[in-house]
């Protein structure tokens, strides 16, 4: 007998031709050839059982085959239904006692039947119902199906987790269903599975995983993985990260290099964005398009930044492609005549004026080149040509005879007289060419001589007359197009002391780099000032405020902004950052005075010898770098004139001060971690307390120090992973590295003993931090931030009693974004991404794990409270756990050294 199995109403894409006729057979092991026959035999069997009742009782003939039936097939439910109708119809009918025991027993007993009634029932839950399963019986419904290595239901338990989300689970088992023989359905169902997360991780901005899950359903058939996961980061405004994903489909069709072409522009990548568009632009339409659109942008951008022979070749690149409109071909014009080339120039205007005859500024641009290229039957003959042309000749010529005598020059041998200031200006005689031009100011102005009233502003300009140049140039903005005039009057506010005027005024002009560093001189002036007034704070907020990175002097001045206010290590940053720009003694001396107000200036001495200069002559004192190395700092001091000096030590200490004066130091230190995983509800608490005794300095630098160590472990969760002892150790220490041997002595707790251990180790630690400017935008970005802070960890352990080598470390990179004054001090809020691992060479299969993590903090020295999520995958067993908790961690060192 065969029955249908309904379809599985997952909501997803499971092939249901595949599954939907499910045979007896694979919901029941069958023994007989015929089940019929069989059901009938044990019904006989079970009539001539004895029947409870009086003795003079008749007996009734019941055929109990359906009940049986049911029974065989494991719908337990139905064999009980049955069983009722049959007494209902035959009242006077008791059913054997054998026949409830049967029943019963098949009901709690019987493993096989328990299991394909669970699956069936798994099988048929509607699609809404799902989420409300329970973890028990889905529990149990995995170990059955990978004790029986049950390929078909393994598939349909791994779509009811793909719904569940719970993709783990889901992945291992499609895995187990392909080894068991389901293949193409496991590979496509792992293809489905991989697209799934890595949509999951672009929406958790984890880019490379979610390349690394879009290849996976690549490699397993699911070719769109990377443009589907690619276009819903770009829907999300994630361009980068959807540029670099749509570039690793293969091969690099059509669609693929759209999706490209679309995220690198609207990522700020404009050139790469057309060099992909123009080179795969044959045979689609909508990449031809964007090529065009993107080589139009470069031309605007090239005039208005003056890169005349960069404009020429997209223009020719455009002509080849025949999409060379006249407003384009009209910037090429005009930046041809900028550029000198008067008769290439007068070509593309007689051309423009072709196309669009009444164009006043075209016939302006053609006589101008006809002009400056010395060629009057040219000019002739364009009178003739273009009507527009002729109009503004005719124009020219009723002006100038109304002012200019027939040999040309001013009347009143004025022309003769602004020869003369020229000339003047020219020999950098300023003072008395300005008194020439402004006696002919009315005569200029009269004339609206551009040209000229510029000269004369900059003649009052340079002869220390701003306010005149100031009235100059803003005259000669009226009747010019010049966009170098706004600056030039610009320059005249600055020099009136006008520095919001005239940063005002740049603020609205076309970006230049001339534009780019008044406004940088003005950001300075600004800064300065309020430094002079005694304002470090509005210093530091101005120069925070640039939009652009910052020149040296500017860094210089931040810096000294900062160390007013006592932040000496943000101050140390810009130093460090000016200096290395255009090293200088002024910047030596705040680098040198920002290090030795800091908590270490220790790493004043590589970075002087790194960076040599000015810095290297402050620091190059001997015995400096030995009291340094040894870790002496208050030894150290700064001389008047900023050089590091050694200082005398304080007389008359203590006996035992005096005995602790022998060593180099005394390091101590103490790191302890209560961590909370919210999946699993378990708690761990570590501790660590440490104090050593450096006891001498090698060569190279090199650190000798023994310490002993408390360390403690506890889970309220599995107690067996509770654990205490004391540590005695050595090791030699040259940062960022520590090499050493441990003991641990054997120790007793309860009735459990711990045999004593001895480890060799190497471990490492680096971390940086570097401050950054805040850019006063309201908008998001990477830069919008106080610091980058990061770190890299790492410990390898061998275990020399059982040869047992262990590792573990972390790659850390955070972002501090704000720090808040509260009443518990202040509080920096930071974000972080990490890496971690470990490895062991004894039960890797349990121990070995690596993966990401993200998470967020609230830090408050020593202590750091955060929430964090992370991603575990281990290697040998091919699965991944998630795991995501708070915890509160602290960090705390000292020096028992007395100063």
């Amino acid at each position: 007998m065969k029955r249908q199995l309904p379809c599985l109403g997952l909501g997803i894409l499971l092939a249901c031709s595949s599954y939907s006729t499910i045979a007896s057979a694979q919901l029941q092991v069958e023994t007989r050839a015929n089940p019929l026959e069989s059901l009938r035999t044990q019904a006989d069997y079970h009539e001539r059982l004895p029947i409870p009742g009086r003795d003079d009782q008749p007996e009734v003939d019941v055929d109990i085959t359906g009940v049986l039936y049911h029974r065989q097939q494991g719908n337990h439910q139905a064999a009980q239904n049955e069983l009722t109708r049959l007494q209902a119809e035959h009242p006077r009918w008791q059913p054997p006692k054998a026949l409830s025991r049967i029943l019963q027993q098949a009901r709690i007993s019987d493993p096989e039947q328990r299991y394909l009634s669970l699956m069936a029932e798994l099988a048929n839950t509607p699609e809404d119902a799902v989420g409300t399963l329970a973890e028990t019986r889905l529990r149990e419904a995995t170990i059955g199906v990978r004790q029986r290595k049950d390929a078909y239901h393994a598939m349909i338990l791994g779509w009811l987790y793909f719904q569940r989300r719970d993709y783990p689970q889901a992945e291992s088992l499609f895995l187990a269903a392909g080894d068991w023989g389901e293949v193409p359905a496991s590979r496509r169902a792992l293809g489905l599975l991989a697209e799934r997360q890595a949509q999951q991780a672009a929406r958790a901005d984890d880019y490379l995983l979610a390349q690394h899950y879009a290849g996976q359903a690549v490699a397993l058939g699911n070719n769109d993985s990377f443009i589907n996961t690619a276009w819903l980061l770009y829907e999300a405004e994630k361009y980068q990260a959807a540029a670099e994903i749509f570039a690793m489909h293969h091969p690099r069709n059509e669609a693929a290099l759209f999706g490209e072409t679309l995220a690198r522009r609207s990522a700020g990548e404009p050139l790469r964005a057309r060099q992909l568009a123009c080179e795969y632009e044959t045979g689609s339409a909508r990449l031809l398009e964007i090529c065009i659109d993107l080589i139009a942008a470069e031309m605007v951008h090239s005039y208005q930044s003056g890169q005349h022979t960069a404009l020429s070749e997209q223009a020719a690149v455009l002509q080849q492609m025949n999409a060379l409109p006249p407003d384009l071909l009209a910037l090429l014009a005009w930046s041809t005549l900028q550029a000198g080339q008067h008769q290439a120039a007068a070509e593309h205007f007689q051309q423009l004026l072709r196309l669009q005859a009444d164009n006043h500024s075209h016939a302006h641009g053609l006589i101008e080149s006809l002009l400056r290229s010395d060629d009057p039957a040219a000019l002739a003959i364009a009178r003739t040509q273009h009507p527009r042309v002729e109009e503004i000749l005719a124009q020219r010529e009723a002006i100038q005879a109304g002012h200019l005598d027939p040999d040309g020059s001013l009347p009143n041998d004025n022309g003769r007289q602004l020869a003369h200031a020229v000339a003047l200006y020219q020999n950098g005689d300023y003072e008395k060419a300005w008194m020439i031009l402004d006696q002919q100011r009315e005569l200029i102005q009269r004339d609206r001589d551009s040209d000229m009233l510029v000269l004369t502003g900059w003649a009052a300009f340079h002869s220390e007359r701003p306010l005149q140049a100031r009235d100059s140039f803003l005259l000669a903005m009226q009747w010019s197009d010049d966009p170098a005039v706004p600056l030039m009057l610009a320059e005249a506010e600055i020099a009136l002391g006008n520095l919001q005027q005239a940063n005002e005024l740049l603020a609205i002009q076309v970006p230049s780099a001339q534009r780019e560093a008044m406004q940088d001189r003005i950001l300075l002036l600004m800064a300065g000032a309020a430094s002079e007034d005694g304002d470090p704070a509005r210093a530091e907020a101005l120069l925070l405020s640039s939009e652009r990175p910052l020149n040296p002097p500017a860094m210089e001045l931040l810096g000294w902004s900062q160390y007013q206010q006592g932040k000496y290590r943000q101050a140390s940053t810009q130093f460090e950052s000016a200096y290395r720009l255009a090293p200088s003694e002024s910047r030596a001396r705040g680098l040198v005075f920002s290090y030795m107000q800091g908590s270490d200036p220790r790493p004043l001495i590589n970075l002087a010898s790194e960076l040599q200069g000015p810095l290297l002559g402050l620091t190059n004192d001997p015995q400096v770098h030995q009291e340094l190395a040894a870790g002496r700092d208050n030894w150290i001091s700064v001389s008047s004139d900023g050089e590091l000096i050694v200082v005398e030590p304080e007389p008359q200490r203590s006996e035992f001060a005096q005995a602790l004066q022998q060593f180099i130091a005394l390091p101590g230190s103490t790191w302890g971690s209560v961590d909370h995983n919210l999946r699993d509800q378990e708690t761990y608490v570590s501790l660590l307390i440490n104090q050593g005794i450096d006891w001498t300095v090698l060569p190279g630098e090199i650190t000798v120090n023994t310490f002993f160590e408390y360390r403690a472990i506890h889970n309220d969760w599995q107690a067996i992973y509770d654990d205490d002892e004391v540590v005695f150790g050595a090791e030699l220490q040259r940062a960022p590295f520590k090499l050493g041997i441990e003991y641990a002595p054997a120790r007793w707790r309860g009735t459990e003993g711990a045999p004593s251990t001895t480890n060799a180790y190497l471990g490492w630690y680096h971390s940086w931090y570097h401050f950054l400017r805040r850019r006063g935008s309201t908008s998001w970005n990477p830069l919008d931030v106080d610091a980058y802070d990061g770190a890299v960890y790492g410990r390898v352990i061998h275990n020399l009693d059982e040869d047992i080598t262990t590792a573990r470390g972390f790659v850390r990179q955070g972002m501090d974004w704000f720090t808040a004054d509260t009443w518990a001090g202040e509080i920096t809020l930071n974000t972080y991404a990490a890496y971690r691992y470990r490895l062991r060479t004894r039960d890797a299969f349990w121990y070995n794990a690596h993966g990401p993590a993200i998470g967020v903090e609230l830090n408050r020295s020593p202590f750091s409270l955060g929430i964090d999520y992370m991603r575990q995958y281990n290697p040998r067993r091919s699965t991944a756990e998630h795991r995501y908790g708070i915890y509160l961690t602290w960090y705390y060192d000292w020096n028992l050294r007395p100063e």
